[in-house]
C-alpha cells in the first residue's frame, strides 16, 4: 500500500518541479526585443503598453515606449499603418517625453550606449528634454558613464545649446571635473558660440592653476568674439609646459589669417599630439610655406597618427594649386633611400598617384626626368612588393595619358 501511495506522490512531485523550471517570458522581454532587435516597433508598441500596465516597476516600459513611438514616426512605419495610427503615435510620443523622469532617462542613455536601430531617436529624445537633462550627461561625462556614449553626449549638450550654458559653466569651474572633461566642456562652449559666457568664462580662466586649461580657455574667448587674445594663443606654441602647448597648437585652427609661419616652426616639435593639431591646422588653412615640412614629417619619426594627417594636408595642397614643388619633394624623399620602414615609403607613392601631383610629374621639364627616377628606383632599389605593386600603378597612370 505504502508502494501505491508513493508513485502519484513522485508523480506529483516531477510535475511541480517542471513548473518551477518553466521560464515565463514577460511583455516586457518581448517587447524589448522586437523594437531593440527585430525592429519590430508597431508589435513592439503593442507589447510594452501591456508591460505598463503588468509591470510594477514602470521605469524601463515608459522608457522604452518613449522610444518606440518616436522611432515609429521616424521611419515611417506608423504612417503605412494608417494615418490614424501615426497622429497616435506622435501624441503619445508627445505626451511621454516631457514626463520622462531621471530613472527612466537613464534607461535611455543605456539603450545608446549598447547602441541599436533606434540610436537617433533615442537620442533626440534626451535633446527634446533639454535643461533637464544637462545635469545627467554632466555628471556622466565627469565620472565617465557610459563609454560608448562620450562623444554623443558633447553634440548632445551642444544641440540643447544655449539653454545648457549655465550648467556646464558651473561644471567647468567645479573642482571635481576632471582636467580632460573641463577642456572638453571648455571647446563646447566655443562650438555652441554664446558670447554671453566670456565673463563667466574669463574669471573660470583667471583662478585656474593649470596653464592648458588657461590656454583653451583663452581660445575659446577668441572664438566668442575676443581677438585681442590672438597673440597671446600664438605664443603658445612656445610654451614650455607641453599641455599648453598642446591647447595652443589645436586653436590654431581657429585662428582667422592663420600664422602659417609660426604653424611651420612649431612642427619641429617632438610632441606627437602637438604636431597633430598643427597639421590638421594647415589642412584646414593650406599654405605653401608648409609643403617642405610637411613632406619631412613623412620622412621623421613621428607617429602613424601624424603621418597619416600629413598625407591629407598634403592632398588639400595639391589639389588647391599649392603644392608646387611636391612632386619633387615626394620622389627626391623616395629615391634618397632615407625612408627605412615600407609603410612610409608607401605613403611617398599614395601622395605621388593623386591627380594633383601627377599632373606635375607629367607637366616637369624633361631634363629633370622624374618618371625615369620613379623607374629606375623601382627597377633597382625598392625591395618592398607592395610598395612595388603601387609604383607599377603609378607608372602605368603616368604613361596612360
Amino acid at each position: 500500500m505504502k508502494k501505491l501511495l508513493m508513485i502519484p506522490l513522485l508523480l506529483i512531485i516531477t510535475a511541480g518541479s517542471g513548473c518551477e523550471q518553466k521560464q515565463i517570458i514577460t511583455q516586457l522581454e518581448v517587447g524589448e526585443k522586437k523594437l531593440l532587435g527585430a525592429g519590430l516597433v508597431i508589435e513592439a508598441v503593442e507589447n510594452l503598453k501591456r508591460a505598463e500596465i503588468e509591470e510594477g516597476n514602470k521605469t524601463k516600459p515608459r522608457a522604452l515606449l518613449a522610444i518606440a513611438y518616436a522611432h515609429g514616426i521616424s521611419t515611417g512605419m506608423a504612417r503605412v499603418q494608417s494615418p490614424k495610427l501615426e497622429e497616435e503615435y506622435k501624441r503619445e510620443r508627445d505626451r511621454r517625453v516631457p514626463a520622462l523622469n531621471v530613472a527612466e532617462m537613464k534607461v535611455i542613455f543605456q539603450v545608446l550606449d549598447e547602441r541599436h536601430r533606434v540610436q537617433m531617436d533615442a537620442r533626440q529624445i534626451l535633446i527634446d528634454r533639454g535643461v533637464d537633462v544637462v545635469p545627467l550627461i554632466l555628471d556622466s561625462l565627469k565620472k565617465g558613464r557610459y563609454s560608448n556614449l562620450q562623444a554623443d553626449f558633447a553634440e548632445m549638450l551642444k544641440e540643447i545649446g544655449v539653454q545648457a550654458m549655465p550648467q556646464i559653466l558651473l561644471a567647468i569651474g567645479d573642482a571635481g571635473t576632471p582636467i580632460d572633461v573641463k577642456t572638453k566642456l571648455v571647446r563646447l562652449v566655443g562650438d555652441i558660440g554664446d558670447p554671453s559666457a566670456s565673463g563667466e568664462l574669463e574669471a573660470i580662466g583667471n583662478s585656474s592653476s593649470s596653464s592648458g586649461l588657461k590656454m583653451e580657455i583663452v581660445t575659446t574667448l577668441y572664438r566668442l568674439g575676443k581677438k585681442e587674445y590672438r597673440e597671446k594663443i600664438i605664443a603658445g606654441l612656445r610654451a614650455s609646459d607641453v599641455r599648453e602647448c598642446r591647447a595652443a597648437a589645436w586653436a590654431m585652427r581657429h585662428l582667422n589669417d592663420s600664422p602659417s609661419a609660426e604653424i611651420v616652426d612649431a612642427l619641429k616639435d617632438a610632441d606627437n599630439r602637438v604636431c597633430q593639431h598643427l597639421v590638421k591646422a594647415l589642412e584646414i588653412h593650406p599654405s605653401e610655406v608648409a609643403v617642405r615640412s610637411l613632406v619631412n614629417l613623412l620622412k621623421s619619426d613621428s607617429d602613424n597618427k601624424v603621418k597619416n594627417a600629413a598625407v591629407v594636408a598634403l592632398t588639400v595642397h595639391a589639389e588647391n594649386d599649392l603644392g608646387r614643388g611636391l612632386a619633387v619633394l615626394l620622389i627626391d624623399a623616395l629615391t634618397s633611400e632615407e625612408v627605412s620602414d615600407p609603410e612610409d615609403r608607401l605613403r611617398l607613392v599614395q601622395l605621388l598617384k593623386k591627380k594633383a601631383v601627377q599632373k606635375q610629374i607629367k607637366m616637369s621639364p624633361e631634363d629633370m626626368n622624374l618618371e625615369w627616377k620613379i623607374w629606375e628606383y623601382r627597377r633597382s632599389v625598392e625591395q618592398s612588393d607592395m610598395v612595388k605593386d603601387e609604383l607599377d600603378y603609378l607608372l602605368q597612370e603616368l604613361e596612360s595619358d
